[in-house]
């Protein structure tokens, strides 16, 4: 059996020991000093002047006098003398001159740091938070609701900041751990709402301009799929929309397009890029389709304009070789060819090609 205790050194009483109350009053007195420590100072190197029963302290570095050689160890003035006790790792310390809180580490006094939620790097709530997700929830339900405890204004606002218009703010929604939809600010500062069926590729559903407000739906919404053709009455295409005027564009950055039209309107440059159909200046007709009425033509094909065969019957008003005198004639053999002498009343309107009425849009179509 030791002399000792082991952890606090406390003298033990031998059973055939004289005088036993020593060892015992000598234990209480460590115990004294040492259960619930608190110390008055960690800065000096020699001993206070004059201490006063009870006294503890900690041995600053360079220690001198009687307290050489105990730099760390705690210093308490029991009966009249300094009694020495070597710290070990875990003991805590309460430095009143301070009012912090400090323990051993094994080697030098450090202070007992406390986080407090205002200030945690991490936070969790019934799981562990990582440096990745610094503040995690495992809840069946989570509840963010206005103060009126304060009370409060009765507004709720949810603020999800970035760093520029580059980065992304945005709500993520998973299935087991792999996101399947997403909305905010995606890459940019516009708004973007997404979907994924397996966490890596995602298809963007809506994106609505910053600027404008406008919404467009790059893989198409019911009612206004990619590739509709519209005619727009302003001098520039509207959000989600191009100009159909032929010009070949990327395949990549208008896949969804692409996937739609193909190269029925043109191969572009035969590996990155296509061609959208061009408008400009045409009338549309509706794909024969097997009906008979167009045969022979390919979807998405020009046609020249042209005549159907037919007759007129010659008319002569006015005196022949007058300035008044009209002839006309148009019929097999003769292409377009109309003889007109007039000089008075009678304003035809006649030109290089044929025509309706008509009124010029911007034509357009959807990627």
């Amino acid at each position: 059996m030791s002399d000792t205790t082991p952890h606090l050194k406390l003298p033990t009483v031998w059973p055939s020991q004289a005088q036993k109350h020593v060892p015992v009053n000598e234990a209480f007195a460590h115990l004294d000093a040492l259960v619930q420590l608190s110390v008055i100072d960690r800065d000096l190197a020699s001993p206070p002047s004059s201490p006063a029963s009870g006294d503890r302290y900690i041995v600053a570095a360079g220690a001198s006098g009687l307290w050489s050689g105990r730099t760390g160890s705690v210093a308490a003035w029991i009966d009249g003398a300094w009694v020495f006790f070597v710290p070990q790792t875990g003991w805590t310390a309460w430095i009143a001159d301070e009012a912090v809180l400090v323990y051993w580490d094994g080697a030098a006094w450090t202070h007992v740091t406390f986080v407090s939620a205002a200030t945690a790097a991490l936070f969790g709530v019934n799981t562990t938070a990582d440096i990745v997700s610094r503040l995690s929830v495992k809840s069946d339900a989570v509840l963010f609701s206005h103060d009126d405890a304060t009370p409060g204004s009765g507004d709720l606002r949810l603020s999800l900041n970035k760093d520029g218009a580059a980065q992304t703010a945005s709500v993520v929604f998973q299935t087991g751990y792999s996101g399947r939809a997403e909305f905010g600010l995606a890459g940019d500062d516009d708004f973007h709402v997404k979907v994924s069926p397996d966490g890596e590729s995602w298809h963007e559903a809506l994106v609505i301009d910053r600027a404008s407000g406008r919404a467009r739906f790059p893989a198409g919404a019911d009612g206004l799929p990619v590739g509709t053709v519209i005619w727009h009455a302003a001098a520039s295409p509207p959000s989600g929309f191009l100009r159909a005027n032929g010009a070949a564009i990327s395949r990549t950055a208008y896949a969804n397009l692409f996937d739609v039209i193909g190269t029925g309107f043109g191969a572009g440059d035969g590996s990155t890029t296509f061609n959208l159909p061009d408008l400009r200046g045409e009338f549309v007709r509706g794909v024969d389709d097997g009906r008979g009425v167009d045969p022979g033509r390919a979807f998405g094909s020009w046609q020249q304009d042209q005549f159907q065969y037919h007759t007129h019957r010659t008319n002569i008003t006015g005196t022949p070789g007058s300035a008044t005198a009209q002839f006309s004639y148009v019929g097999p053999g003769i292409d377009d060819e109309t003889v007109v002498h007039s000089a008075g009343p009678v304003n035809g309107r006649f030109g290089g090609e044929t025509r309706g009425r008509n009124v010029a849009l911007l034509a357009c179509i959807k990627y």
